[in-house]
């Protein structure tokens, strides 16, 4: 299915400096429920030391068995596109910053390949572009249900009592679905920039960097998610897939 950004009524006003942009940028999107997914104990042999030692470490089950869905996913996904076993790939993660291995996915020898992944505890995403680095974040509508999110996430003018979960929700995926795409993370205060308005191109950052956005339809109410092109497109498809429960 090809989807293409659409402004929900009860989203905020998008960033004022939101302009048109030629062209056509495309994307995949793969997403898998980890409460559905069976098996996976029995592939941890896939997942590098990196993924390994980061999964032993994580001691709520559900959490674990969200992050090992979610990388056994990528390496299938990956594997599939480039023509691999999963478990032969090779990701760096070296943060730009400090050197770590905390940064976004890179497939080792597949630099024009651009990888983005998310998760919930009940939802994970992996997103591919390559046509530009790529940005996606999912979330639970619920999860936005807290005293001080909108201190945390909300520009000042975004901020208002009738914002229902929903829109702050959407609000916040767009955020950081353009900041991971732009590979800025939360070193840029997402309360400092406006929401990217789907579809079009948000110029989100001082230096105004283009970013373009799109909301992308999960047929769960329960969850919204937003997928990010680092460039000024006029319209953005995505092809998505669901994963089969394994």
């Amino acid at each position: 299915m090809r989807h293409s950004g659409a402004v929900p009524p009860s989203v905020p006003p998008p960033a004022p400096d939101a302009s048109p942009a030629s062209g056509v940028g495309r994307a995949e999107a793969w997403f898998a429920w980890p409460t559905r997914s069976a098996g996976w104990e029995q592939r941890q042999g896939s997942l590098d030391a990196h993924e390994r030692r980061r999964l032993d470490a994580l001691v709520e089950p559900t959490t674990a068995r969200a992050y090992a869905v979610l990388h056994l996913l990528a390496r299938d996904v990956l594997g599939q596109v480039v023509g691999c076993r999963p478990d032969q790939l090779v990701v760096d993660r070296t943060c730009a910053r400090c050197g770590e291995q905390h940064g976004p996915p890179r497939l080792v020898g597949h630099p024009d390949l651009h990888v983005s992944l998310t998760r919930t505890t009940d939802l994970v995403a992996v997103a591919v572009s390559t046509d530009a680095p790529v940005g996606i974040d999912a979330e639970r509508v619920a999860g936005t249900r807290f005293e001080g999110f909108d201190g945390v996430a909300m520009h000042p003018s975004e901020r208002s009592p009738d914002l229902d979960d929903r829109a702050r929700a959407v609000s916040w995926v767009r955020k950081e679905a353009a900041l991971k795409a732009l590979g800025t993370g939360f070193v840029v205060d997402p309360a400092a920039l406006t929401t990217p308005l789907a579809g079009r191109t948000g110029l989100v950052l001082p230096d105004r960097s283009p970013v373009t956005v799109v909301d992308v339809p999960l047929g769960d109410s329960d969850h919204v998610a937003a997928l990010a092109l680092a460039a000024a497109y006029g319209r953005v498809d995505i092809t998505t897939h669901e994963a089969p429960d394994a």
